[in-house]
């Protein structure tokens, strides 16, 4: 197990001397989750298990094991826990954590060593198997993302060529799920943006994909100034290459052809097109480029990236609504993401979403890009 271990998690993020630096935190960009799964009890346990104390990423640690107990309601069996029940020396979990430097967990599933098949797939299966998702979500960047906020309750519909996004976010509603503990200090920060990728994931927006803000669903945002601003900066006018899909953007009004230059551009930039401005076509184009879709995945500096959105809370529900025109008929992916008020980012969760093929869209069929 040693050796394979060590094929798969790069020697960079490792300790030089793991003895003698056993009290020096591990960076959080390190890579790896080891899951280790025995019988039985109800446990959850993580490092230190060789002695009763903390290690040295016991916020990253802890508020893994905080949020498996979110799903199957296990004891934290680990160092300075009040069901730490004694010191196993020599633990897998321990080595890997130690040794590999990658987050490190296990479960003691079930109530007997040989469980029932029956039991096994009505009882233990249900609660275990969303732990593992969860663990397996955050396996690029487990020290990091455990401590953003987490996505819930996922729905998305297409109604009138339009794609209605909702869901629930919290930084607190997971790792403080636990009786008789004290709030943990990763779950305390306010939501900062909430990020919806339309097939491609977050880690992989830099290049490619479109992405758009949600907005609080408990709130109204709702003069028509401001949901007109939202939807025009969601458009990127300059990806239209042919006058009616540059006239139909973003539901009408937002994009506007220029017939001179013979280009798409935002239609409040019609009449500087007109004195041949190519200079102010260009700048306005950037407010919803594909430039913003790529920096968006990273830092949210654009307008369309939620930098305009302010929340009030840790835990908020959220909802956002957008044109679905230039998606291409077939079943297509929303990937959402999470950021408190610290930056740290939260586990991705996905959702899928279909687009019936339109009548007078047939050249959208077989598109390799999510927006044409």
């Amino acid at each position: 197990l040693a050796d394979y271990a060590k094929s798969l998690f790069p020697p960079s993020q490792r300790k030089n001397n793991p003895e003698a630096e056993m009290n020096k935190p591990f960076g959080e960009e390190n890579t790896g989750m080891y899951v280790d799964i025995h019988s039985s009890g109800g446990y959850v346990y993580y490092p230190w298990g060789h002695k009763d104390a903390k290690s040295p990423d016991d916020e990253a640690l802890q508020a893994l094991g905080r949020k498996i107990h979110h799903y199957n309601k296990y004891k934290l069996w680990a160092g300075s826990q009040p069901d730490f029940l004694y010191e196993a020396s020599g633990d897998t979990s321990d080595y890997l954590y130690a040794v590999m430097g990658v987050a490190s967990v296990g479960f003691e599933i079930g109530d007997d060593f040989q469980q029932k098949c029956s039991s096994f797939e009505s009882d233990v299966v249900p609660i275990n198997m969303p732990a593992l998702i969860f663990a397996a979500k955050i396996a690029q960047r487990p020290f990091k993302e455990v401590k953003g906020p987490d996505v819930s309750n996922v729905q998305a519909t297409n109604k009138n060529g339009k794609i209605q996004v909702s869901a629930h976010v919290s930084d607190s509603e997971m790792v403080n799920d636990i009786r008789g503990f004290p709030d943990f200090q990763t779950g305390k920060q306010k939501i900062a943006k909430v990020m919806v990728y339309v097939d491609v994931h977050p880690d992989d927006a830099k290049s490619s994909g479109a992405s758009w803000a949600m907005q609080p669903s408990g709130r109204r945002l709702e003069s028509e100034d401001r949901r007109s601003e939202a939807r025009k900066r969601s458009v990127d006018c300059a990806q239209f290459k042919k006058r009616k899909k540059c006239k139909r953007a973003g539901g009408g009004g937002v994009c506007a052809w220029a017939r001179k230059e013979r280009k798409c551009i935002p239609s409040e930039n019609t009449s500087s097109s007109n004195s041949g401005s190519s200079g102010n076509n260009g700048s306005s184009g950037n407010n919803g480029s594909s430039g913003n879709n790529e920096s968006s995945g990273n830092n949210g500096s654009s307008g369309n990236n939620g930098s305009s959105v302010e929340f009030n809370s840790g835990d908020e529900n959220v909802r956002l609504t957008f044109d679905a025109s230039g998606l291409s008929p077939g079943r297509h992916t929303l990937y959402i993401q999470a950021t408190d008020s610290d930056g740290y980012n939260g586990p991705v969760t996905s959702e899928f979403v279909e687009v019936r093929q339109r009548q007078r869209e047939t050249s959208l069929r077989g598109s390799k890009k999510p927006f044409d």
